[in-house]
């Protein structure tokens, strides 16, 4: 992951350390079905399972697999933080340059 994607800056800085990603499939699953469809609702609960996801049926038609896994952006700890202050003098600064010559 590029650091844009996982830094954001606004109030409060934050600098993403792992990320939660949902993943979600669905397809019919109806209760008349022919061996065709068995066979492919059979590979899709199968695919299911290889994620570790969960089945469940919506409305008595629909299926939906429903996987979760944590991502971890490598290298975050590498990055480096860096603030820029900046200010305004009402009066003007004496540099040692303007403090004149002594003699």
């Amino acid at each position: 992951m590029h650091p844009w994607e996982i830094s954001n800056k606004g109030d409060p800085l934050h600098v993403t350390t792992a990320i939660l990603e949902v993943r979600q499939t669905g397809w019919p699953c109806s209760t008349e079905t022919t061996l065709i469809d068995a066979a492919a609702n059979d590979a899709a609960v199968a695919a299911c399972s290889a994620r570790s996801g969960t089945v469940d049926v919506e409305g008595g038609t629909q299926c939906v697999c429903t996987s979760s896994r944590t991502l971890y952006p490598v290298g975050v700890e590498k990055m480096v933080v860096a603030f820029e202050h900046q200010a305004m003098l009402k009066t003007r600064p004496i540099w040692p340059s303007n403090r004149g010559s002594r003699g």
